[in-house]
């Protein structure tokens, strides 16, 4: 009779702990804010050769270089935004794709530092009158680059 008690206690005790967990409200995601700068090979979708990309990181602030090109952008809560100077000017004037947008051709693009430390994002063509949305979009992941 001891020991039904106690299996009938244990039971009330766990079921007490579960109730209690169902109702908290579930803790946030951790941030994941790791140091990009360095030199990552970058993989795109259907196609064979590796871009390189170079990121410098100041604060969120990003510089660096894609496929030879220079690129500014911010890094912030785990998210990387990037782009050369002129789509970068149009993303922070919200002109991406509008029919007053300088240029006629602009990509933005966009990753997220996973908790492996890799990047797995997007690139984002925006044509000058074709509205907010991208009319291309190509995805990548990119790794820290060996270093030789």
């Amino acid at each position: 009779m001891k020991r039904a008690g106690s299996l009938i206690a244990a039971v009330v005790m766990m079921a007490g702990v579960l109730v209690q967990a169902a109702t908290q409200s579930p803790a946030a995601s951790p941030t994941i804010s790791g140091n990009i700068t360095g030199s990552w090979t970058m993989t795109m979708v259907n196609r064979s050769e590796p871009v390189k990309l170079e990121l410098k990181a100041d604060g969120e602030k990003v510089s660096g270089r894609f496929a030879g090109l220079p690129i500014v952008g911010e890094f912030k809560d785990g998210q990387l935004v990037f782009g050369d100077s002129s789509s970068w000017a149009a993303r922070q004037a919200g002109a991406l794709g509008s029919d007053d947008a300088v240029e006629m051709y602009v990509t933005v693009s966009t990753a997220h530092l996973a908790a492996d430390g890799t990047l797995a994002g997007s690139s984002d063509v925006f044509i000058r009158g074709h509205g907010s949305k991208p009319v291309k979009r190509m995805s990548w992941t990119a790794a820290r680059a060996p270093v030789k």
